[in-house]
């Protein structure tokens, strides 16, 4: 069963999207990732993966807390 997707998110593709806490909007969302294919396991300190929240336009480099959907 594929994830319910908002609104504000459906129309990216769901390999690019991570759920992450984003600390401008204070709460949890979901932001496009810079690439696709990306893990969670020691990769935090790339610079070169980020995500980028769908509602504020926040990026965030601390890839150690997001999840994939």
């Amino acid at each position: 069963m594929a994830p319910k997707i908002p609104q504000y998110a459906s129309r990216h593709p769901v390999d690019q999207l991570a759920q992450y806490f984003c600390k401008t909007c204070s709460k949890m969302r979901l932001g496009r990732v810079s690439r696709s294919g990306w893990t969670t396991d020691g990769s935090h300190l790339d610079s070169e993966l980020y995500v980028i929240c769908l509602k504020c336009g926040n990026r965030q480099y601390d890839n150690y807390n997001w999840l994939s959907l």
